[in-house]
């Protein structure tokens, strides 16, 4: 949720938490897992013949189940959940331009508001 698989530009964060109805609701996180175990299983005991010949089993790859992608907030949401903190963003990076034109304190100063008592405060609400 905190966008480890983000170095995949085919998916996106939401895509894997999406569930399908089809499948006894399995995420498609939780089909990648199934497919990988039994990938792995397979591999590791695939027999040998007595021609030579391995009959190793395919594993058919999992089809994923299509979801919309998560908006910047939800996706900052999640990290902070899971995190504790914000990795790609933060949820004011969109009011950027805003708060640098209209504030003429930054937050670490109010703090000790003895420095602000001359002064007129522009904090607006966004």
């Amino acid at each position: 949720m905190a966008g480890a698989f983000d170095f995949d530009r085919q998916a996106h964060r939401a895509m894997w938490f999406e569930k399908d109805p089809k499948e006894n609701n399995l995420t498609n996180l939780e089909k990648a897992v199934r497919y990988g175990t039994g990938s792995q299983d397979a591999r590791n005991s695939s027999q040998v013949s007595l021609f030579g010949e391995a009959s190793a089993v395919e594993m058919p790859a999992p089809k994923f189940y299509p979801s919309e992608p998560w908006s910047e907030l939800e996706k900052l949401r999640n990290e902070k959940d899971v995190v504790g903190f914000y990795v790609s963003g933060h949820p004011l990076d969109e009011f950027r331009f805003e708060i640098e034109a209209f504030c003429n304190v930054p937050v670490n100063e109010l703090g000790d508001l003895t420095k602000c008592e001359a002064k007129t405060l522009l904090l607006q609400e966004l």
